[in-house]
């Protein structure tokens, strides 16, 4: 959008250099990324082969939705279906939606007798942004039983309730979008995250004492 704004702008305005690689293609209008088959509108985007980005877009999601109960289906082959396309936006970017006062239409929950939901055909979204990987977190000898660190994830749109784990013992519960505060102590420990429907992701997380 920048790069078409500032066309009527440049020198040689409707001339093209053939020596750049680049091209027109259409990507999703939302997300701006590869068209996917759920997608309702796409434009044309410059792209770079082998610079651009070209992940297909896994925001527009279709679901199988009980028209009795408007719950998600366990498996999609239940009677009294009906499929709808829903945006899927990790919870970061929702919160900033909600925030400018834009806030999206979330997906309904699955019912509550689904173990293990459908799978969508695309990959979860659930990804650990603090504590920072490649970190070794620095407590003060004289502050150590004050010292907090913040536990926070970024979760898929269906994602309700993020469980957090220190060593395999449950620290507490939050919701998407939400910040947990472990109260720190020396030693290396892995951190876990868990949400309502099984998805996971974990790292290590270092902490010493300094003087």
């Amino acid at each position: 959008d920048i790069v078409d704004g500032l066309r009527p702008f440049s020198a040689g305005e409707g001339t093209e250099n053939p020596a750049l690689n680049i091209s027109r293609v259409a990507v999703c209008a939302v997300s701006g990324m590869v068209p996917g088959p759920h997608c309702p509108h796409r434009i044309d985007s410059w792209f770079i082969p082998g610079t651009s980005p070209i992940a297909r877009c896994d925001i527009h999601r279709e679901v199988a939705i009980d028209t009795r109960t408007g719950e998600r289906s366990c498996t999609g082959d239940e009677p009294h279906l009906r499929r709808e396309v829903f945006e899927f936006w990790p919870s970061d970017l929702a919160r900033l939606f909600r925030d400018a006062g834009l806030p999206r239409r979330a997906p309904p929950p699955f019912k509550a007798e689904c173990r293990q939901p459908v799978a969508s055909g695309h990959s979860s979204t659930l990804a650990i942004t603090s504590p920072k990987r490649g970190i070794v977190y620095s407590l003060r000898s004289s502050e150590v039983d004050d010292q907090l660190i913040a536990f926070r994830a970024t979760s898929d749109a269906d994602a309700s309730r993020l469980y957090w784990f220190v060593d395999q013992k449950l620290v507490g519960r939050t919701a998407p979008g939400k910040t947990l505060f472990w109260r720190a102590g020396p030693g290396t420990f892995e951190v876990r995250v868990i949400d309502q429907l099984g998805r996971t992701d974990h790292r290590p997380l270092a902490v010493e004492v300094v003087e």
